[in-house]
C-alpha cells in the first residue's frame, strides 16, 4: 500500500481507511446450486413450501440486526 501511495501521490487526493468502507461480496458456493440449497434447507428442517416465508424472515432478521448496529454506532444508512 505504501509503495502504491508513494508512486501515485500526485494523483491521490485522499485515502480512506477503516473497516466501515469495505464492501464484502461473494457467494456461498454450495448454496449457489440446487443440490446445495436443497441440502441446506433439509438440514435446518425447512420444507420447500415454507421456503419463501423462511427467506423473508431471515432477510428481515439480518436487515434489522445490521441496521440496529449502524444506529448504535451512529453510522449513516441508505435505508
Amino acid at each position: 500500500m505504501r509503495q502504491f501511495l508513494s508512486r501515485f501521490a500526485g494523483s491521490i487526493m485522499a485515502v480512506l481507511s477503516g473497516f466501515d468502507r469495505i464492501v464484502f461480496r461473494g457467494s456461498h458456493r454450495s448454496l449457489a446450486f440446487n443440490h446445495g440449497m436443497e441440502a441446506f434447507v433439509n438440514s435446518i428442517g425447512v420444507l420447500r413450501k415454507d421456503f419463501g416465508a423462511y427467506a423473508r424472515q431471515t432477510t428481515e432478521e439480518l436487515k434489522s440486526a445490521s441496521l440496529a448496529k449502524c444506529h448504535e454506532l451512529e453510522r449513516p444508512t441508505a435505508v
